[in-house]
């Protein structure tokens, strides 16, 4: 059992500590990262100035003021520094107990996934999930998170099977959560996007198809009238299955509404213009349409794929993104089959 005491409510310094947590917690909120981390710094060097010992601070304890201060160094980009916080939490939890709590294995997971070190990630994903075995009431949202981290952290590492089995698992938690009806539709679209995703890594394109369609519906459901970066995307995902299945010029029409669509409305970037004129090149590149000759689908082969340089270039996309890379490739193959194009 922690060892925990609270700070006397008779103590005036009480109020103080109470006061710099809650500005704490309130620029966490507006995403203030700096001013954050200030606050809950100041509120646990007074709460250690009043004991010497694991002290609540305000309405949280000191586990969860240093947590979150290495979420703020997390998302600030300092993954040493949110390490050796959490480093310093583990070592004071297994003084008063050998239970982790899984948020912190959770955040040391997604700290190796975004070094791209994906098998360290799988490791302490996994041992947040089974920690959760060992919370009584563990809530729900958090699991689905440790959950979908799993899955994310097993595709990556070419695991697709387990990834499926991650999803699905997410899904159900989902359908058995207490969640509002928004919040599970929100979360639906997130997983079947996924398990799309882990069907068309593994070939299964026919499952892939329903899952990015139950997706995409979905999403166009819950914000009629709206154009999402997260739908155009949905979108893209059901027209590159569609030409991995050989429906060449049913995929190069879905790619055509991203097109339209795109011009209708102001977008924060143009990078998903880019993929999908990438990817009608590709079609164009190996004939896949039915309805022109050779030589003017490699001209349009190369016309998009110029195209899609020039919007890389816009969004100051830098030669190793894959994109770029994807885009080289195929300009490459493209000359030398057709050099007079």
């Amino acid at each position: 059992m922690r060892n925990t005491k609270r700070i006397n409510d008779d103590d005036p310094s009480n109020d103080t500590v109470r006061l710099l947590e809650k500005l704490a917690m309130t620029n966490l909120k507006l995403m203030h990262f700096e001013t954050a981390e200030k606050f809950y710094s100041e509120a646990l060097d007074m709460a250690d100035q009043l004991f010497k010992f694991d002290t609540e601070i305000g309405s949280v304890t000191e586990e969860d003021a240093l947590y979150n201060i290495a979420s703020i160094h997390f998302k600030k980009g300092n993954l040493n520094t949110a390490k050796e916080t959490l480093a310093n939490i583990i070592r004071k939890s297994k003084k008063n107990g050998p239970n982790i709590d899984p948020k912190i294995h959770n955040l040391i997971g997604m700290i190796y996934f975004s070094e791209e070190r994906y098998y360290e990630a799988r490791i302490y994903f996994d041992k947040a999930f089974k920690g959760t075995k060992n919370v009584e009431n563990f809530p729900n949202r958090q699991k689905i998170h440790i959950l979908y981290n799993l899955g994310n952290a097993s595709n990556q590492i070419t695991y697709f099977d387990d990834a499926l089995d991650y999803f699905n698992w997410a899904v159900e938690e989902v359908d058995n959560s207490n969640f509002g009806a928004f919040d599970k539709k929100i979360e639906h679209i997130r997983l079947y996007t996924k398990i799309g995703h882990s069907h068309f890594n593994l070939g299964n394109l026919g499952q892939a198809y329903e899952y990015y369609t139950k997706a995409y519906i979905l999403d166009e459901n819950l914000f009629k009238g709206e154009k999402r970066e997260t739908v155009m995307e949905l979108r893209r995902y059901i027209g590159v299955t569609r030409s991995h299945q050989g429906q060449f010029d049913d995929a190069l029409f879905i790619f055509d509404e991203i097109l339209y669509s795109h011009k209708s409305v102001d977008w924060p970037d143009g990078i998903i213009v880019g993929k999908v004129l990438l990817d009608m090149s590709e079609i164009y590149y190996v004939c896949g349409s039915t309805h022109l000759s050779q030589e003017h689908q490699f001209k349009l082969a190369i016309s998009c794929c110029k195209r899609a340089f020039d919007i890389f270039s816009h969004s100051k996309l830098r030669e190793d993104h894959p994109c770029v890379q994807q885009g080289n490739v195929l300009k490459t193959l493209i000359r030398q089959e057709f050099p007079e194009v």
